[in-house]
């Protein structure tokens, strides 16, 4: 995820909106960590359990900004949104439940779908702002 790893540049909206990708890209690299020493399923699903957390506090504050910048494309970034948070509640139920284990597949969903959000979606929202 190295593209995520740079520094936000500006205390703007766009400098808040990278740094709390950062973020994001950190509990990845959390949990993948800690799938790696083996850090058992409780801790694994208590840190997947905060990386949802996360990402809807960071969706809603995101969303918050483009409201406020009046960016025309909010409805759509916001139904995008919404969809991969239901996702990762479904996958949170499962790992809670015991119905799946955490594995690389769900890593590189969790990477993949961040990576290609940012880079794309993410990046029209800060072009319109600079």
């Amino acid at each position: 995820m190295q593209q995520l790893n740079r520094a936000p540049d500006r205390g703007d909206s766009a400098g808040v909106v990278e740094a709390e990708h950062l973020l994001l890209a950190a509990m990845i690299q959390e949990l993948r960590n800690a799938m790696a020493m083996g850090d058992g399923r409780s801790g694994c699903v208590a840190i997947f359990g905060r990386l949802v957390d996360y990402a809807g506090e960071h969706f809603r504050h995101e969303e918050s900004l483009m409201e406020a910048d009046a960016y025309p494309e909010l409805e759509r970034h916001r139904e995008e949104h919404q969809g991969f948070i239901r996702r990762l509640r479904e996958l949170a139920t499962d790992l809670r439940r015991e119905r799946m284990a955490l594995s690389m597949d769900v890593l590189e969903l969790l990477e993949g779908w961040l990576t290609h959000h940012v880079r794309n979606a993410d990046q029209r929202y800060l072009d319109h702002i600079r």
